[in-house]
């Protein structure tokens, strides 16, 4: 779905592939790490039992961001931008209409 999605976003097929094979990556190193046992997977170390989990996302810090830093907040991603995003090539259904644009918006 994930990847669908952003080949329609994007309108170009190779976008898709893309992100399929990303996801593949990031599904694989979780499998990997499940097959290691004798630990408890999470997404944050914390609680009673925290010497034995294994966090599997990161907050962002001082290191450098992987794949697997993720921000802790909405407002932590980027600033708004204005999406203008052509709805007339996406083939599946969806429930939502886009807003029309008021007089003062371009």
């Amino acid at each position: 779905v994930l990847a669908t999605r952003a080949g329609n976003v994007a309108e170009d097929n190779a976008r898709k592939q893309l992100a399929e094979t990303e996801l593949k990556e990031r599904a694989d190193e979780w499998a990997k790490e499940v097959s290691k046992g004798g630990r408890i997977l999470a997404y944050e170390k914390r609680g009673p039992e925290k010497d034995k989990t294994v966090a599997l996302i990161k907050s962002p810090g001082l290191q450098a961001w992987d794949n697997w830093t993720v921000p802790m907040s909405m407002r932590e991603v980027e600033p708004g931008v204005r999406l203008i995003m052509n709805t007339s090539h996406i083939t599946d259904d969806h429930d939502w209409k886009p807003r029309p644009a008021t007089k003062d918006e371009d």
